[in-house]
């Protein structure tokens, strides 16, 4: 048989049902962000794994001349190797459903079971490739509106159209998710390369290697092994791409997802944490009576004090049981919403064992640690001090602040009586300001964040100031190609740009890393660099260089007045950095400027020009998609090899997708947490009602009427609100300046500078008043329910 005061732990949770739901939800809440946050970030960690390595990812590729099979089994033998394919690309354009335009790339595939190296994943057709029929990869099925057995117009370079059958959709693992390349890739046999303009032979090597298949210094050396056979062929190594072995090609996205998620996971562990704490403090501040009585009748401070913190752990498991099968649910939907923007095959439902740990932390560990002290504060009064402490009792020594409070003159009497009950009960009010403060707080600087984000974007762009780049598959004499473009309408003006990849030797002669030489004309308009030392380049630097952020993390030893020994085709030439400059984003393979006379003259191809960047009379979509069009079709009539025609649009589009998934996370959370903030305030002026009982029976036998008692609670909530708002937008600064550290480096590779955002102050006081108002809501009305009688009567 139960004993009386475990009989009272019921009756506490029983008998006051909205006051129990009000105090599991409150903790619920923090359970739910912590939850559903560390369970989207152990998922996704998880499953993003799993789903690529299940495909037997590439190690490295390498562009050269063309091959066959034969070639592929001599390339085979090379030590390390464990397995290698050979594929070639084409591109063209294809229309969307909704008559939009796009890049297809198209490449070559030996067929689904044949497929070693970056596996492809039927998902509906059939699994016979045959001659003029292709594979589209699934993350453009929606928005091509094909099915299997359709037929697809591909408008390849120079206008012309070739029509495929659609063999059925595929998964492949590799490739970028439409939603954020906004092109489509799609895979047909080399007979069908041929006959859609480019090549029945390969010209990419893809390997894997036996051994430590993560480890890149390892790959490198296996792939020096290949370029040596290839070179001893005759052949050229264009480039050699070995980036970020075993990871997602989304990994980049993923990095700045999970770094965001983590700094917002630890902000709403510390917000519930506060929520909770404020809560238990409110919850036994009504309890200060019942001690009295039980006291008095003979109960020991240990009985009490353990009653107490049985009742609390009780709300705990309560709260538990409502918030981990939401939160589950939330993170996993939120992980497949995730996993089906960037292409991921997400795995069963589960809760992780970490998550759970948290959340049984955050719901029954913060909430008994939050109510050690004031449960044995409480079970430490005296009979005299508990049955002394409610309503119109005493609360001890008037402050400086409450004097000069009662000095205000000028107000209507209700607000003055509204703004001295906001501060009457100060540490509750200092934790409910913390909560929703903190909570405003996170709310801004997300806006901030976001402002911060699309200025790095736009500074980005700066490296990239043309309407229309294109890029050939080998080098064209400027005078030449100046005389094709000059012929399409549209066209203001051009620059002819080099490009050439490089080895970047170390101090040991031995060991090097691959750069990229980009080469602008010297006096370059279309580019807008962000230096950090040193200067850029000028008319007349012969071996001069300005190298990179992501340069400098590779290289550290380098800086500006240094000489690097950069190896191109074999020959090493000596350049001098004459400067840094920063660039936000991922990039293969660290990008270095030098100016393109000079290196067209070191390569013995003065005039020579690889890409070019156009500048057309109108900057918008269609403009730059009518003259890249142009410029395509007369580029093929010409006889010229172009390898990839983009439009600046297309680049903006590309980055600003990327960050606008970010951007919706963090919205998200933002609305989490002032939900959080949004209870932690009912919360506070459920207990201030509840304290006040008496005095508004007292206001009630004078005449005041209902409307009047209302204004009163709601007025006090919203001042609280706005005093938040305040010091919320200050506390904003910093939480956004850190946020923007963690998402810029693990997103951008460079921190991002803070940006004030005036949109995300605004929304925020808005939500703020409506959040006082309707938190005000239902204690306003519970206390204008009350008669004078029950009142006064009140114990």
């Amino acid at each position: 048989m139960l004993s009386p005061r475990w009989k009272k732990v019921l009756s506490d949770l029983w008998s006051n049902k909205a006051r129990t739901l009000l105090v599991a939800m409150s903790i619920a809440v923090g359970v739910f962000a912590v939850g559903s946050v560390s369970g989207m970030y152990f998922i996704l960690k998880e499953d993003v794994a799993a789903d690529y390595l299940s495909a037997n990812p590439h190690s490295g590729i390498m562009y050269t001349d063309q091959f066959d099979d034969d070639f592929l089994v001599l390339m085979s033998r090379v030590d390390g190797v464990k397995d290698v394919e050979g594929r070639s690309a084409v591109s063209g354009q294809i229309n969307l459903a909704n008559g939009d335009e796009v890049t297809i790339n198209v490449t070559s595939t030996s067929g689904i079971a044949q497929t070693k190296i970056d596996q492809l994943e039927l998902e509906g057709g059939s699994s016979d490739l045959r001659e003029k029929e292709i594979y589209i990869e699934r993350g453009a099925r929606t928005a091509l509106g094909l099915e299997p057995g359709d037929i697809a117009s591909i408008e390849m370079d120079g206008g012309r159209v070739r029509k495929v059958r659609v063999a059925g959709y595929v998964h492949d693992v590799t490739a970028n998710a439409f939603t954020l390349a906004r092109q489509v890739y799609a895979y047909a046999t080399p007979a069908t390369m041929a006959w859609l303009g480019g090549a029945d032979q390969y010209n990419q090597v893809l390997f894997t290697v036996k051994e430590n298949p993560l480890d890149e210094a390892h790959i490198r050396e296996v792939a020096k092994g290949l370029d040596e056979v290839i070179r001893r062929s005759g052949r050229e190594v264009y480039i050699n791409i070995i980036f970020r072995p075993g990871q997602h090609p989304a990994q980049s996205t993923l990095d700045a997802i999970f770094a965001m998620m983590g700094g917002m996971g630890v902000l709403a562990l510390f917000l519930s944490a506060f929520l909770v704490i404020n809560t238990i403090i409110a919850l036994l501040s009504q309890q200060i009576r019942n001690i009295g009585v039980m006291k008095a009748i003979g109960a020991t401070m240990g009985q009490i004090a353990s009653m107490y913190l049985v009742l609390i752990l009780a709300f705990g498991v309560v709260a538990l049981l409502l918030a981990i099968p939401i939160s589950a649910l939330v993170s996993y939907a939120s992980v497949l919403g995730l996993g089906q923007l960037l292409n991921i095959d997400m795995g069963r439902f589960r809760i992780p064992n970490q998550t759970l740990i948290l959340e049984i932390i955050v719901g029954l560990g913060v909430p008994l640690f939050a109510g050690l002290v004031p449960v044995f504060n409480g079970a430490r009064q005296t009979v005299r001090e508990a049955m002394s402490s409610y309503g119109l009792s005493t609360l001890g020594a008037r402050s400086l602040f409450d004097r000069m409070l009662e000095n205000v003159r000028g107000l209507p009497r209700p607000l003055l009586l509204s703004l001295r009950n906001t501060f009457r009960r100060k540490a509750r009010l200092a934790l409910t300001l913390f909560t929703l403060m903190l909570g405003g707080a996170i709310f801004i600087a997300v806006f901030n964040l976001q402002a911060s984000l699309y200025r790095a974007i736009e500074v980005t762009l700066g490296y990239v100031l043309s309407d229309v780049n294109v890029t050939f598959q080998r080098n064209y004499r400027i005078e030449r190609v100046r005389d094709v473009v000059e012929r399409v309408p549209g066209v203001v003006s051009i620059e002819g740009w080099g490009d050439i990849i490089g080895q970047s030797m170390r101090s040991d002669g031995k060991t090097s890393d691959q750069v990229e030489l980009v080469a602008p004309p010297a006096g370059s308009q279309l580019i807008k660099p962000v230096l950090t030392a040193g200067r850029w380049l000028v008319p007349g630097d012969e071996n001069a260089v300005v190298v990179g952020n992501h340069f400098v993390k590779m290289r550290p030893d380098i800086g500006v007045g240094d000489t690097v020994n950069i190896q191109i085709d074999q020959k090493d030439y000596s350049f001098q950095v004459v400067g840094v400059f920063e660039m936000a984003g991922t990039v293969l393979m660290p990008i270095v400027y030098v100016n393109n006379e000079y290196l067209t003259a070191l390569m013995n191809d003065p005039g020579q020009v690889y890409t070019l960047r156009i500048v057309t009379d109108r900057h918008d979509a269609a403009r730059q998609n009518e003259v890249a069009k142009a410029l395509s079709e007369q580029f093929e009539q010409e006889g010229f090899k172009v390898g990839m025609t983009l439009t600046g649009d297309t680049v903006v589009q590309q980055n600003r997708i990327t960050i606008d998934i970010l951007v919706y996370l963090l919205l998200f959370m933002a609305v989490l947490i002032a939900i959080v903030g949004g209870l932690g305030l009912m919360g506070t002026m459920s207990m201030n009602v509840m304290e006040r009982t008496r005095e508004i029976g007292v206001m009630r036998s004078i005449g005041a009427v209902n409307g009047a008692i209302m204004r009163l609670v709601i007025v006090e909530g919203m001042i609280i609100g706005l005093i938040s708002w305040g010091l919320g937008a200050l506390l904003s600064i910093p939480i956004a300046k850190g946020l923007g550290w963690i998402l810029g480096v693990a997103l951008l590779n460079v921190p991002l500078q803070y940006q004030f955002s005036l949109q995300g102050l605004v929304i925020w006081i808005i939500v703020v008043v409506m959040l006082s108002a309707l938190s005000c809501v239902i204690p306003a009305r519970n206390a204008v329910r009350l008669t004078v009688r029950d009142v006064l009567a009140y114990e």
